[in-house]
């Protein structure tokens, strides 16, 4: 297999490039992605989520109502 990184692409056996088919050389099981590997490739955690109030004017639900009832 080849890899490559952003904008690149991935082939594999069965894959054609440029009118030339990637064939197998080795019959193996694939050697296991090294730990301190994987820990690199892993996404990064995500902030807390913290909800927000917002102050809304006091006539706002006033307004979205007869919007929705005036015709258009």
């Amino acid at each position: 297999m080849d890899t490559r990184a952003h904008r690149g692409y991935v082939v594999a056996a069965g894959s054609t490039v440029n009118g030339r088919p990637y064939t197998l050389a080795l019959d193996c099981e694939p050697t296991p992605l090294p730990g301190w590997l994987a820990s690199l490739l892993a996404p990064a955690e995500r902030p807390a989520y913290r909800p927000t109030a917002v102050a809304l004017p006091a006539d706002r639900r006033g307004r979205y109502l007869a919007a929705a009832r005036s015709p258009t």
